[in-house]
C-alpha cells in the first residue's frame, strides 16, 4: 500500500477542477505528502498546526504566528518587569510572598529565556513570511528557487500584494463542492486521464 502511495505521489502532475484537467503549476499547487491532498498555492506543511498551509488558510497561519509573537513579547516583558520588581524589593519578608524571592527570580528567568527562544523562532518566521507576502511567493517556491532567475508573474508590487493578502476572498473548497460527489469525481479523474497520451501523468482533485 505504501509503495502504491509513493508511486501515486510521484506521478501527480495534474489536477481536476470542475471536471477539467489542469497542470499543477496553473494553480501553484502541490501534492502534500503528509496530508495526501493537492493544495492550491501550496506554501508548506506545518507540524505545529498539523496541516498543510495553502491558499485557503495562509492568512490564518500568518495571523497565528503574529499573535504568538505578540503573546511571547507581552509575557517576556511582564516577566522582566516582575524580575526587576523583585530585585528592587528583595528586602521584603519572604513570608509575605507565595514563594521565596530567590525561587521567584529563578522561575522568572526561565520564563524570560523561554519567551526569548519563542520570539527568535516565531518572529523570525513572521519576518520571513512578511517578505514572502511582499513578493507574492510561497515558501515552496522560495525554497525551490522558482523565481530566482525568472520574473515572478504573480508579483504586482508590495502594496498590491499586501492588499490582496488581506482582502482577497477565500475560495471555496473544490472537493466538497464537486456536484458529482466522490463517485463523480473518480469518474472525472478517469475520464481526463484516459484522454491523455502520457500515462505517467497523475491526476487528483484539489482541496
Amino acid at each position: 500500500v505504501d509503495a502504491r502511495r509513493d508511486e501515486r505521489r510521484r506521478r501527480v502532475t495534474h489536477v481536476v477542477v470542475d471536471g477539467e484537467r489542469h497542470a499543477l503549476a496553473t494553480y501553484r499547487a502541490k501534492m502534500c505528502r503528509q496530508t495526501e491532498n493537492c493544495v492550491e498555492e501550496f506554501d508548506h506543511y506545518c507540524p505545529w498546526v498539523g496541516n498543510a498551509v495553502g491558499r485557503r488558510n495562509y492568512r490564518y497561519f500568518v495571523a497565528f504566528i503574529t499573535f504568538v509573537s505578540f503573546l511571547a513579547l507581552v509575557v517576556g516583558a511582564s516577566a522582566c518587569a516582575r524580575l526587576v520588581d523583585l530585585k528592587l524589593h528583595h528586602r521584603r519578608k519572604e513570608e509575605e510572598a507565595l514563594i521565596s524571592a530567590s525561587w521567584g527570580e529563578v522561575l522568572l528567568m526561565v520564563l524570560v529565556a523561554y519567551t526569548v527562544i519563542v520570539l527568535c523562532s516565531v518572529c523570525g518566521l513572521l519576518c520571513f513570511h512578511t517578505r514572502l507576502i511582499a513578493l507574492n511567493q510561497t515558501t515552496n517556491e522560495n525554497i525551490r528557487g522558482t523565481y530566482f532567475t525568472d520574473k515572478n508573474p504573480h508579483d504586482h508590487g508590495a502594496w498590491t500584494n499586501y492588499r490582496n493578502f488581506l482582502f482577497r476572498p477565500v475560495p471555496r473548497s473544490r472537493v466538497v463542492s464537486y456536484v458529482g460527489g466522490r463517485d463523480g469525481l473518480d469518474e472525472a479523474v478517469r475520464r481526463v486521464s484516459d484522454d491523455e497520451d502520457d500515462e505517467a501523468a497523475g491526476v487528483v482533485e484539489m482541496v
